[in-house]
């Protein structure tokens, strides 16, 4: 990368930190984690969902994702979600790429096959942070292009310990 480009991608990180602080304890918290998590990382769409290790998902927002999606991932997949059951099974924060959880069962089955398949996404990877008790709010960056390429999942892990803190931020204000 040149040298200009990586000035501008570093000046458009800090930003995206100085609002994400900015916001801990607001109600624009999460849109504003999303846009640091999202900042340099290529991505076509947003889900944020909270995993509970004892309770049923709940959909937190979305960009670029229907309504008419999130309904049916409620509805028809949330069962099969391979994030929620990895949440319900490690409960650890983490980066956590749908690569590392998708066996070749998961890929024929009902959340990959059928609902990644139906939103036109072709790759996932989640970002859980500890949301309280058994709880967890993940945010999802999702391509529709190709899939995360392994230096933006390092990036990622690089920067977790930041969203974490800032996630931690936001629940005790």
């Amino acid at each position: 990368m040149d040298q200009r480009k990586e000035l501008m991608r570093d000046e458009a990180i800090w930003q995206a930190l100085a609002r994400a602080i900015a916001a801990a304890g607001t109600p624009d918290h999460v849109d504003r984690l999303i846009d640091l998590i999202g900042a340099d990382i290529a991505h076509d769409l947003v889900t944020v969902t909270r995993y509970s290790a004892t309770r049923a998902p709940e959909f937190v927002k979305h960009r670029r994702f229907s309504d008419a999606l999130v309904r049916r991932y409620l509805e028809n997949y949330a069962v099969f979600d391979p994030f929620y059951a990895f949440w319900r099974r490690e409960r650890r924060s983490g980066i956590v790429p749908l690569r590392s959880l998708a066996d070749d069962e998961a890929k024929r089955g009902q959340y990959i096959a059928g609902f990644l398949a139906q939103a036109e996404i072709v790759d996932e990877v989640g970002i859980l942070l500890e949301d309280g008790g058994d709880w967890c709010i993940g945010i999802f960056l999702d391509s529709t292009q190709r899939p995360f390429r392994d230096r933006e999942i390092a990036l990622l892990g690089e920067r977790l310990p930041v969203f974490s803190a800032l996630h931690a931020l936001d629940l005790r204000a």
